[in-house]
């Protein structure tokens, strides 16, 4: 058990963003913008801090909680995935966390729901 790569996978394609906190949210926002210019409903996945971020981004954002809180957002993580889905969004995306602690449980769960698809600053575009 826990060794396969998929785990609790949302039914719609889950991208995790890698990098400093200013970096996952450039390449957020324009992954955001991209999808948007082509008709999908976007959901973003974040913590309390980053919310700011995306307002008026046009992406239906969910926070986990703030990041400082871990256990609060371990939580929340796949109630957060759900919700999501249950809105209608046709992709998400997602900051990662540390790797380290509890953040790294919570980086294992996302990566086992995004079936590995990591993007590092820079990220590839993504389809």
């Amino acid at each position: 058990p826990g060794q396969l790569l998929t785990h609790y996978a949302p039914t719609v394609p889950l991208f995790l963003f890698d990098g400093t906190v200013e970096e996952m949210h450039a390449a957020m926002l324009a992954e955001v913008q991209r999808r948007r210019e082509r008709g999908e409903r976007v959901g973003v996945l974040v913590t309390d801090e980053d919310v700011p971020a995306f307002q008026g981004s046009g992406a239906l954002v969910h926070s986990l909680g703030s990041a400082a809180a871990p256990g609060q957002v371990a939580t929340a993580l796949f109630a957060g995935l759900r919700t999501l889905e249950t809105a209608g969004v046709e992709v998400i995306l997602c900051r990662d966390f540390d790797e380290y602690g509890l953040g790294l449980a919570i980086r294992d769960r996302l990566l086992r729901a995004a079936a590995g698809k990591v993007f590092k600053h820079p990220p590839p575009t993504v389809n």
